[in-house]
């Protein structure tokens, strides 16, 4: 296995790319934006052509601070899959509890974020939605449904409507549903394809996957299970 069993940081015990470095040897142009310092230290050192890492102590504007970054990166082109990750709904969970007002409150100053960077990709650029984890009280430590499991909402032109989603999935299922929305990068992953044979979601007229952009937000911390049809998740992340 990998070796990591909880947040602390460590060296991987695995050959195995994260999808990010998959799909740099594939050819693609790569970029991450992060706020929590330790998921910097398990993506590889040439994952990503551009590293942007907010060292704010989790501030409250460390968010918005990442999506600016990845806005001026996208606008003119930029990478081919971007990578963008949410702290502040996991902070208030631990802070507050899950589906506190607090945590309410977050998960909405994420979606006005994830807004921006939608409007900013454009509505041709495939987009995933996900958390790592959810929660239950303040915490996440239980082997439970609601800290397990997480949700995917995708949408890829051609091949995956807007807004399609999947309330409850694995975080193991999220790489192997990157790589197969657009990345193509032909490396096998752990997991399955959300979007997979036979859902109608997958029953889109396909379209060649060319060099299109993928935008990958995940939000820290995160409730993993929406109570109501999704549009924009509002669950994310993991607790440092």
């Amino acid at each position: 296995g990998h070796g990591l069993r909880d947040n602390t940081p460590a060296p991987l015990r695995t050959n195995a790319p994260s999808f990010l470095k998959a799909a740099r040897d594939a050819g693609r142009r790569t970029a991450v934006f992060i706020s929590w310092l330790p998921l910097d230290t398990v993506i590889e050192r040439d994952a990503a052509e551009l590293r942007f890492v907010v060292d704010g102590g989790y501030g409250p504007d460390d968010d918005r601070r990442s999506v600016d970054a990845a806005i001026a990166a996208v606008v003119d082109g930029g990478p081919d899959l971007v990578f963008v990750y949410f702290s502040r709904p996991d902070v208030d969970g631990h802070a507050h509890g899950w589906d506190s007002a607090e945590y309410v409150a977050a998960a909405t100053r994420s979606d006005t974020e994830l807004a921006r960077l939608l409007d900013a990709v454009g509505p041709e650029a495939s987009v995933l939605v996900t958390t790592d984890h959810g929660g239950l009280g303040i915490d996440h430590g239980d082997e439970v449904d609601e800290v397990l499991e997480t949700f995917v909402v995708v949408r890829a032109p051609g091949r995956v409507p807007a807004s399609s989603g999947w309330p409850t999935a694995s975080p193991l299922d999220v790489a192997p549903t990157v790589a197969d929305v657009r990345v193509r990068t032909g490396f096998s992953l752990a997991g399955v394809i959300a979007a997979g044979p036979g859902d109608p979601a997958r029953r889109c007229a396909a379209r060649p996957p060319g060099r299109r952009r993928v935008l990958v937000v995940r939000r820290a911390g995160d409730d993993a299970r929406p109570r109501a049809p999704v549009r924009r998740p509002r669950r994310g992340r993991q607790r440092r």
